[in-house]
């Protein structure tokens, strides 16, 4: 099953403001989002809390013993998956900025002289087009 939020697109106010309608009408913000998925990820934490007390101990059957333990080990996988994600997607906006930033110093050639300010916006259009 596909997941909704390959179709939910952005959407944006003559405010400004960005938000998501959802098939039931209702819009979502950022902090929305936000919001649930902090309240998410603290009923994560409760949850799997709760699993690790409940996971049988081990009395002589190897294979009873292992089956909830492989499960809490197969969802601490997918957590680790969904950090990597996102780790991956923050290093990438942080480089984006990072030479957006110089791209502007660069562009920035009040009191150079003409040679020195046709080197840096040479410069700029190079990182510029890497983005």
């Amino acid at each position: 099953m596909r997941s909704s939020t390959i179709y939910e697109e952005v959407h944006e106010t003559p405010q400004g403001y960005k938000y998501i309608e959802l098939r039931t009408g209702r819009r979502v913000t950022f902090y929305d989002a936000q919001r649930k998925a902090e309240t998410s990820l603290s009923n994560l934490w409760r949850w799997m809390a709760r699993m690790g007390k409940l996971a049988r101990k081990y009395d002589g059957d190897l294979e009873e013993y292992d089956f909830d333990w492989k499960d809490i080990e197969r969802m601490v996988g997918q957590i680790e998956t969904l950090a990597a994600v996102w780790r991956k997607k923050l290093e990438k906006h942080s480089v984006k900025i990072s030479k957006e930033r110089k791209i502007k110093a660069l562009r920035n050639t009040k009191g150079r002289e003409p040679e020195e300010a046709a080197a840096y916006l040479e410069m700029a259009n190079k990182l510029e087009a890497e983005l």
